[in-house]
């Protein structure tokens, strides 16, 4: 029977996707500010895999607007940048929070699925708050998660 119970557990762990990286920020008591933002460094060796981007959250009901808005930067091998401006969704329409918890509320979004690295070499993520507000308070932490599949 133990065999059997260490084979499950071997052969689960071993399965499925894995976080190829995986990295948070905490936000200080303050608030966050433009210049506390959340940066990534990873090489990636071969352009063979298949990965899912995913940003995490924890935030408060301090939190005071419906979505939050980020700026996704990211540098490519040969030092070429790209800038995307996401709205996340935090509210539901019918006015509860989306994330999950009870004093401070988690919630996962899928930036980007099912995709491929065309170069390989040293790749840079970075995500900085892009509201009106140079400090928003209610965010706890700020965490960023590539998933190979």
């Amino acid at each position: 029977m133990v065999r059997h119970i260490i084979f499950a557990c071997i052969f689960f762990s071993s399965c499925g996707p894995s976080a190829y990286f995986s990295e948070r920020i905490t936000i200080p008591e303050t608030g966050w500010t433009y210049d506390n933002a959340l940066s990534v460094a990873f090489d990636v060796p071969d352009t063979t895999g298949v990965y899912d981007l995913y940003l995490t959250l924890d935030y408060s009901e301090a939190y005071s607007n419906e979505n939050l808005y980020v700026k996704i930067a990211t540098v490519f091998p040969n030092q070429d940048t790209i800038h995307d401006i996401v709205s996340i969704q935090l509210i539901h329409d019918d006015g509860y929070w989306l994330g999950k918890g009870s004093t401070t509320l988690s919630q996962e979004t899928l930036l980007q699925t099912d995709f491929k690295f065309l170069d390989a070499g040293s790749y840079t993520i970075e995500i900085a708050q892009h509201s009106r507000e140079t400090q928003l308070e209610g965010i706890k932490e700020v965490g960023l998660s590539l998933i190979q599949k």
